[in-house]
């Protein structure tokens, strides 16, 4: 599933607390004023592709994500300057608003079930290949494969088999399993 989300990317920091209810329940709301747009952001980009896809079901198993920021670059800062998007906000902050929003949307029933990331990255727009055209993320997920050892083993084993050809194979040993 590729979803592209345009918008502002924003933080997920601290919450900050503003009182209580009268049955004595705290109320907090986000620090950051942003990072409730970039929710809403994410929530709608993520539910328009799930409803083109027609996957009513969120992710109930493992998966894999790739999320690529893309950040305006200031007209102040040239790309001798500052070549990296190196700048706040967290890398790790911003993910963490995305995934509850990924979660919120019905992406998946949970972020816990990331167990994988190919890529994070903050770019600048249009100096990355996956950066988009202008502000938002590029966010890839996938449900992760489960590929036994012996597959993997036996995948290697025959690799090491065709490189031998013409060689003397030293060092290309595997154990059988």
């Amino acid at each position: 599933m590729i979803i592209q989300v345009y918008g502002n990317p924003a933080p997920q920091g601290s919450k900050k607390f503003m009182g209580t209810t009268k049955s004595g329940r705290g109320i907090l709301v986000e620090a950051n004023s942003r990072t409730t747009p970039w929710r809403a952001d994410v929530m709608t980009a993520a539910r328009a592709v799930l409803d083109h896809l027609g996957w009513p079901m969120p992710f109930d198993k493992a998966v894999v994500a790739r999320m690529v920021f893309s950040f305006a670059r200031p007209a102040s800062v040239k790309r001798g300057k500052r070549p990296f998007c190196s700048v706040a906000p967290d890398l790790s902050k911003l993910v963490r608003a995305t995934e509850d929003a990924l979660t919120a949307a019905g992406v998946w029933a949970d972020d816990a079930l990331v167990v994988e990331y190919t890529r994070l990255a903050k770019t600048y727009v249009g100096e990355d290949p996956e950066s988009l055209d202008r502000p938002g993320a590029l966010i890839v997920v996938e449900q992760k494969c489960f590929v036994p050892l012996s597959n993997v083993v036996e995948r290697l084993q025959l690799e090491a088999g065709a490189n031998d050809i013409g060689s003397t194979g030293a060092g290309r040993d595997i154990p059988s399993p």
